[in-house]
């Protein structure tokens, strides 16, 4: 599962930092603005402008300490997975296993993030918002700068390319464990 999970997040914190919106010619500074105070603005406190009004200002800090935790719980996993594997009495006896599982468990946790999407895309990212925030601290008017920003159309976008890349790696595990070869002790003569 720590295999499964750090793929995940770092999947994700991958296309934050590589896949952005389409926006309109006027948008390009405010985008620049929010993105470099999203990623690259170490601290976290309220964004300090006057393009977004106090809910929206708050939602940022929000969104900006959900990624915080995001990067972190990746660093945390990969290097508690490391540690675990290098830990074990014969790790590269059981490499193959923890590949093998990581991959089906990654393909079946992608399958059913792409049944609910698919069902409702729109209603998959109104429970995500409604797990991550507290209520109605992220709904804004059809013509607020956030939205214009990042319409719906952008985290489908992201979602798919995102699932995309997660399969690729879980499809990658899975085709290591299937033609790993443990090497097998040789009887000395």
């Amino acid at each position: 599962m720590v295999m499964t999970a750090s793929i995940m997040l770092a999947a994700f914190h991958l296309l934050l930092h590589t896949q952005r919106p389409e926006i309109s010619p006027e948008l390009q500074a405010s985008s620049q603005w929010v993105w470099q105070y999203l990623l690259h603005d170490s601290a976290l406190n309220l964004p300090n402008t006057s393009l977004l009004d106090m809910s929206a200002r708050r939602h940022m800090l929000d969104v900006k300490r959900i990624l915080a935790t995001f990067q972190q719980a990746a660093l945390l996993l990969a290097a508690v997975g490391g540690l675990l594997l290098i830990l074990q009495a014969r790790p590269a006896a059981n490499l193959r296993r923890l590949l093998d599982w990581s991959g089906r468990m990654g393909m079946s946790l992608m399958a059913v993030g792409m049944v609910a999407a698919s069902v409702d895309f729109r209603w998959a990212f109104i429970l995500l918002h409604k797990l991550l925030f507290l209520e109605r601290t992220w709904v804004f008017p059809d013509d607020s700068l956030l939205i214009r920003l990042f319409p719906l159309e952008y985290f489908q976008q992201f979602f798919l390319y995102w699932v995309f890349l997660c399969v690729m790696s879980f499809l990658l595990l899975l085709l290591t464990a299937h033609f790993w070869r443990t090497p097998h002790a040789h009887p000395d003569t």
